[in-house]
C-alpha cells in the first residue's frame, strides 16, 4: 500500500469537485483531485478531432451516429458521440440495475457534465424554505460560479425571481421556431404573468476560450449528441484550467473506496484500476464531489453503517409534444441549435406552493425517428404531410419540486458494501399534480401559440431527471438520521466534507448544477 500526503483532497472531476477545487485554489491550498477519471475512448476521439475544425456543410456529413440499445418509453439513455463511457463502472463498485430508476452513478472525467443540456438557473427562495441557508447566503457564490463559464442568456420576465449574477453575456440566437414563439409569449407576455406563466430566453453555460473553438457555436444541430466545437460547459475546461496552478494535482485512475478521519488527519484509501493495487493518500481535509450514490456510499463506509436506508430526493421530470402554429418546410437544411431555446417557470398554488419548471427544444432530426414509431404508414402514403407535421413539434421538458415527485431508497448493507440498491418510492400525488399542468397549459393554448398534445406526454422514471440528491441534508441542528452540518460535514465528522447534491435538503424544479456549483463553491471559502 503506497502512501500519499497532501493538504487537501477533492475527490471527483464533476461540477461540484472542479468548483470547490476553484475555491480552495483561491485560498492558496494545496491540492489532490483524486478521480476515476473515465475518458472517451481513443478511436471516438480521434473522429471527433477531425470535426472540431470542419465547416457547418461538412459537419453535417460528418455526424458520429449513436447505436442506442437503451430504452426507455422511446427514450435512448443518453450518450456523447455514441460512447456511454459516462456510465462504466469500475470495481468494487456494483450498481445493481432497476428498470423502474433512470438513475444512474458515473465515474467519468468530468461526470454528467459530460452530457447535460447546459442549463442553468439560479434557486428561488420559495423553493428552498426547509434549507439551513437562504439564497442570499448562496448569492455571492453564484457569482463566483458565473465567472468559471460564460453564459447565454439575457435579462428579462424570469430576471425578478430567478437573479443572472453576471452582466457580461453571450447570445446563443433563436432558430426562426425559436424567433416565432419568442415574439408570440411577448405580446401576451402580462396576461400570462398574471395567469402565473413566466417565460424567458434559455440560459446556457459555455466554455470559455481556449476550450471551445474560436468561432463560437455554428449551429450544427448535434448539440444532444455531442458538440463537435466543444462549446457546451463540461467542468473538464475547469479542470484543464484548475491544472495550470502550481498548488493543484489531478490524479486520475484511482477510485475512492473508504475514508477514516483520525484526530488530525484523514486516510483515503482507493484501488487503482489498472494495477488494482491499494493506494493510501491523507490529508488535512476531503471534500467529497462523487455525486449521489457515490458520496452516500463513502460516507456509508466511513461512519461503519451495519445497514442504513437513505432517501433520495428527485425532482421528477415529464415530456410534453407541442405543435407550433405553423409549419418550418426547410427546418431540416437551417443551421440551428438544439439546446433549449425558451425556459417557462409555472407558481401556481392551486397547483403547488413551489415553481414549476420547463425547457421548451425546439426542432431536432431525433423528432422523427421517435414519430415513425406512431404513423410509420403516413410517412410512405403522405411524406409531405409527415415532414410537416414533424417540422411543427416541440418538446417541453417540465420538471417538479422534490416535494411533489417521487423518491427513491437507497439500501446500504455492510456486507456488500459497494454496491448500489435502489428502489422507487411512489409519491400518489405527483401524477394530480401533472394532471393539472396539462390542464392548465391546454387552458392558455391560445396565449401560448403551442397546442400541447397531452396523448403523447411521458413521464419519465425516477432519477432519470439526474436533479438527485439529499441522502445527507444539511442542517443546522443535530439531528437522529445521518445528516450533514451546513459545510456539509456528516454527523461528528470534522475534517470531511460533502460538496455534492447528496446534502442538498430538497431539489427544487429550476437546474441543479449552478445551485450545485454555488454550495460546493461555498463549502470550499467557508471551511
Amino acid at each position: 500500500m503506497k502512501k500519499n500526503k497532501i493538504t487537501y483532497i477533492v475527490i471527483g472531476s464533476g461540477p461540484s469537485g472542479v468548483s470547490c477545487a476553484t475555491a480552495l485554489i483561491k485560498k492558496k491550498a494545496k491540492i489532490i483531485m483524486i478521480d476515476t477519471g473515465y475518458k472517451l475512448e481513443k478511436n471516438i476521439k480521434s473522429k471527433v478531432k477531425k470535426l472540431y475544425n470542419l465547416k457547418p456543410s461538412d459537419l453535417l456529413k460528418k455526424k458520429v451516429v449513436s447505436k442506442d440499445n437503451e430504452y426507455h418509453k422511446g427514450i435512448p439513455l443518453k450518450k456523447i458521440f455514441g460512447s456511454n463511457f459516462i456510465y462504466k463502472i469500475p470495481l468494487p463498485f456494483k450498481y445493481k440495475n432497476n428498470v423502474k430508476i433512470g438513475l444512474k452513478p458515473s465515474f467519468a472525467q468530468g461526470g454528467f457534465s459530460n452530457i447535460w443540456g447546459a442549463a442553468i438557473m439560479p434557486y428561488n427562495n420559495n423553493d428552498i424554505d426547509n434549507w439551513p441557508i437562504s439564497i442570499k447566503k448562496l448569492e455571492p457564490y453564484y457569482k463566483e460560479v458565473s465567472k468559471i463559464f460564460n453564459i447565454s442568456g439575457q435579462k428579462d420576465n424570469l430576471s425578478k425571481n430567478f437573479p443572472l449574477f453576471k452582466k457580461k453575456l453571450t447570445n446563443l440566437e433563436f432558430n426562426k421556431q425559436g424567433e416565432d414563439v419568442y415574439n408570440f409569449l411577448k405580446k401576451n407576455e402580462e396576461i400570462l404573468r398574471k395567469k402565473g406563466f413566466l417565460f424567458g430566453k434559455s440560459r446556457l453555460a459555455f466554455n470559455k476560450l481556449p476550450y471551445s473553438h474560436p468561432d463560437g457555436c455554428i449551429y450544427c444541430g448535434m448539440c444532444l449528441t455531442g458538440c463537435p466545437k466543444k462549446i457546451i460547459y463540461s467542468s473538464e475546461s475547469t479542470l484543464n484550467e484548475l491544472k495550470k496552478n502550481k498548488n493543484f494535482k489531478y490524479v486520475s485512475g484511482y477510485t475512492v473506496v473508504n475514508l477514516k478521519e483520525e484526530k488530525s488527519y484523514v486516510k483515503v484509501f482507493c484501488n487503482n484500476k489498472k494495477s488494482k493495487e491499494k493506494v493510501l493518500f491523507c490529508a488535512k481535509k476531503v471534500f467529497i464531489g462523487a455525486g449521489v450514490l457515490q458520496t452516500t456510499s463513502l460516507i456509508a463506509n466511513t461512519l461503519k453503517l451495519k445497514k442504513n436506508t437513505f432517501k433520495i430526493n428527485d425532482s421528477g421530470l415529464f415530456y410534453l409534444p407541442l405543435l407550433i402554429k405553423k409549419s418550418y418546410p426547410n427546418i431540416e437544411n437551417e443551421h440551428i441549435n438544439t439546446l433549449s431555446q425558451i425556459f417557462f417557470e409555472i407558481f401556481d398554488k392551486k397547483i403547488s406552493n413551489r415553481f414549476i419548471h420547463g425547457q421548451l427544444y425546439l426542432y431536432n432530426s431525433l423528432y422523427k425517428k421517435e414519430l415513425q414509431k406512431y404513423f410509420l404508414p403516413i410517412k410512405f402514403l403522405f411524406p409531405n404531410f409527415f415532414n410537416k407535421f414533424a417540422s411543427r413539434l416541440a418538446v417541453l421538458q417540465i420538471y417538479l419540486h422534490s416535494d411533489n415527485s417521487s423518491k427513491i431508497n437507497y439500501y446500504f448493507n455492510h456486507k456488500k458494501p459497494n454496491e448500489i440498491n435502489l428502489k422507487e418510492i411512489k409519491n400518489e400525488k405527483t401524477n394530480m399534480i401533472i394532471k393539472k399542468i396539462l390542464q392548465k397549459i391546454k387552458k392558455n393554448t391560445d396565449l401560448i401559440g403551442l397546442h400541447p398534445i397531452n396523448l403523447m406526454s411521458k413521464i419519465l422514471r425516477t432519477g432519470q431527471s439526474y436533479h438527485c440528491g439529499g441522502t445527507l441534508p444539511m442542517s443546522k441542528k443535530k439531528l437522529r438520521k445521518i445528516h450533514t452540518d451546513i459545510l456539509g460535514r456528516p454527523n461528528n465528522l470534522k475534517r470531511i466534507h460533502c460538496i455534492d447534491s447528496s446534502i442538498l435538503p430538497s431539489i427544487p424544479a429550476t437546474t441543479i448544477t449552478f445551485s450545485v456549483m454555488a454550495n460546493a463553491y461555498r463549502i470550499g471559502h467557508e471551511s
